[in-house]
């Protein structure tokens, strides 16, 4: 899982995050899905800075867990 909280400060990645600041994404959660040992793909959600809770985290990661 990979969240960025606010694209704006955040250095992980500068590219990236200067060019998502710039169109708009304030903040960003991705999470790598699963089934069994191959990863099939990624859910990314995308949200302006401060709209998305400290609590969607988990709440997101739940469901990736399930995966037959």
């Amino acid at each position: 899982m990979v969240w960025l909280t606010d694209t704006r400060i955040d250095r992980r990645w500068p590219d990236f995050s200067s060019r998502a600041a710039h169109l708009g994404v304030g903040s960003m959660l991705s999470l790598q899905l699963h089934v069994a040992d191959d990863t099939i793909g990624a859910l990314n959600l995308y949200a302006r800075p401060g709209t998305v809770p400290t609590g969607a985290r988990s709440l997101v990661a739940a469901p990736a867990k399930v995966l037959p």
